[in-house]
């Protein structure tokens, strides 16, 4: 999600049956069935949660390992 999405009291999502990207419309699930923009659709009880991009992780990982390697170059220096 994009970082505007943070801490929003009301996020608007649209959800949709298929796009098709060859004719850059939005299309009907099921062969012979039509798509309609313009018919409800209802969820109850929707829970959206993410899932930290690899760059992230990577960059909490390496601060965990640098935060590590000092932490114990710190310990052994008392130890001698």
């Amino acid at each position: 999600m994009p970082s505007e999405a943070d801490n929003q009291a009301n996020l608007y999502v649209r959800i949709v049956s298929n796009f098709n990207p060859g004719l850059s419309a939005y299309t009907a699930t099921g062969f012979g069935s039509a798509y309609s923009g313009s018919g409800p659709w209802r969820f109850d009880d929707v829970c959206f949660s993410a899932v930290p991009e690899p760059a992230t992780s990577a960059a909490v990982a390496g601060t965990a390992l640098v935060a590590f390697a000092l932490l114990r170059k710190r310990l052994s220096g008392k130890s001698s």
